[in-house]
């Protein structure tokens, strides 16, 4: 029962999250359709040089999956109804569209094994390949063969048309898809040096770009040579700042030089109009690609060199744990590990030399195969006092071997961590002092016999001398041979 209220609690959650989802998607593919569609002057027949819908369309299936397509569909058809086109063509135009995008999401994670970090050249490759050009070719054959059959004409001729489509669809994954992937990345931006210079190199690109892109009054020659003197910007933010920062650079470039090419000015509004928009296409695409391979090559140099130094340090670990290894066989003492249930996990030579018990034999067994049954309470003891983090030092008690034979140990007992500092067991080292109790003990009675002797002694040495003191005459003193 318990069950059914949780589904019928998460499942309306998880369809309403969907829904947003989808409603989203389309939203964002309706206003980005828009926005290509407001620059009427550089789009002949409803085909613009860049089409940023496409772009938010991969981007969509690519963080949500393929069951966002309906708002892709959707916001397409809405774009489309609100042109000349006819609902049937709208239609086609909206399946199109949803296909290129569906197209590019499989391609890309089954050919190119796409990680959304585009931290990878591979990534960057598949992108440019498969998500852009490749894709585009179904939504441009599809788009314009529906554009003619609804008798709306385009760029002077269907090859044309086709050229303008499948350029501003693929410009339209570059600009618009790496952005929407890598975003959060700046978001993650918290150096108060990082962020100041990337504002500051925005700042800079900006007033290049209308330099260059704007044909400033203020400014008596043209610049439309320099175009590519922008480029230095997008490769400066793809070292510093990744995928995401070059990103972000060659969208600001397409939306400035976008916008005055539809003004008239800058290199790209000097030709036909055919001729602008192919330019400006090309101009894009080699920016846009220049910034994504760059910067995943970049990703790739420091991801290396990031994997040496851990491959480094796990060499030196490993190789510290192997003369520790060494150590701990070699040693005379005993050195056992045992988890926090008193249960063995290690067992060295010395260990096996001085109870009997081999590793396989004393491994998975309780300590208390050690421990004589009147001392199992100290064992209880001892286990508190390393759950509480606590250490023992030269416990001096007794355990017992294999053959039953009772070992005399000084105990030295330490608490083992975890990564986080929480205690999960214990090591003990216990040094056989069987021989050194045994001098000890000789030693001892050696003292109390020697002790028994020398009172003995004393006392016959005061009868003896009482003796010769009463035998003595008067006057005359004879020398005591006990003093002497």
């Amino acid at each position: 029962m318990a069950q059914a209220t949780d589904n019928r609690t998460i499942v309306p959650r998880s369809v309403g999250r969907y829904l947003a989802q989808v409603a989203i998607v389309s939203a964002a593919q309706f206003g980005a359709g828009r926005l290509g569609d407001v620059l009427q002057t550089i789009n002949n027949g409803g085909i613009g040089p860049v089409w940023p819908a496409s772009g938010i369309a991969l981007g969509a299936l690519l963080l949500w999956g393929y069951s966002v397509w309906p708002g892709i569909a959707a916001g397409a058809f809405l774009l489309a109804s609100l042109s000349p086109l006819p609902h049937r063509a709208a239609a086609v135009y909206a399946a199109g569209t949803t296909l290129a995008a569906l197209l590019a999401a499989f391609l890309l994670r089954r050919i190119a094994k796409f990680d959304h970090s585009l931290s990878h050249l591979r990534d960057a490759l598949g992108l440019v390949v498969l998500g852009a050009f490749g894709s585009s070719v179904v939504s441009a054959s599809i788009g314009v063969s529906a554009l003619y059959a609804a008798h709306i004409r385009g760029w002077s001729g269907f090859g044309s048309a086709w050229l303008i489509y499948w350029l501003g669809d693929s410009t339209g994954v570059l600009l618009i898809t790496p952005v929407m992937l890598t975003f959060p990345d700046l978001l993650r931006i918290r150096s108060w040096f990082r962020i100041p210079e990337f504002v500051a190199g925005l700042f800079l690109l900006t007033v290049v770009c209308f330099i260059i892109f704007g044909d400033l009054p203020l400014i008596p020659i043209r610049l439309h040579i320099l175009a590519f003197a922008v480029l230095p910007f997008v490769i400066g933010a793809a070292i510093r700042f990744g995928v995401s920062g070059a990103g972000l650079a060659t969208l600001l470039i397409a939306l400035i030089a976008t916008i005055e090419t539809a003004f008239g000015s800058g290199p790209f509004a000097t030709n036909t109009p055919l001729m602008n928009a192919v330019l400006l296409d090309v101009f894009f695409g080699v920016v846009s690609v220049t910034g994504l391979t760059l910067a995943a090559v970049c990703e790739e140099r420091e991801r290396a060199e990031r994997e040496r130094e851990q491959l480094a340090r796990e060499q030196a670990a490993m190789e510290a744990r192997l003369r520790l290894a060494t150590i701990v066989e070699s040693s005379d003492d005993a050195i056992i590990s045992k988890d926090l249930d008193g249960v063995i996990v290690s067992w060295n030579a010395a260990a096996q030399h001085i109870f009997a018990f081999t590793e396989a034999e004393a491994v998975g067994q309780p300590i208390t195969i050690l421990i004589p049954p009147e001392l199992w309470d100290e064992e209880n003891k001892i286990l508190q006092r390393l759950r509480a983090g606590g250490r023992i030092e030269h416990l001096e008690t007794i355990r017992v071997a294999k053959t039953g034979k009772r070992v005399d140990v000084s105990l030295t007992i330490s608490p083992i961590k975890d990564a986080a500092g929480r205690v999960v067991g214990a090591s003990k080292i216990a040094r056989d002092i069987t021989e050194r109790k045994r001098a000890d003990e000789a030693l001892r009675k050696s003292e109390e016999r020697f002790s028994a002797g020398d009172a003995g002694g004393n006392d016959v040495r005061l009868r003896v001398g009482r003796y010769h003191r009463r035998r003595r005459p008067l006057g005359r003193i004879r020398p005591d041979p006990w003093d002497q």
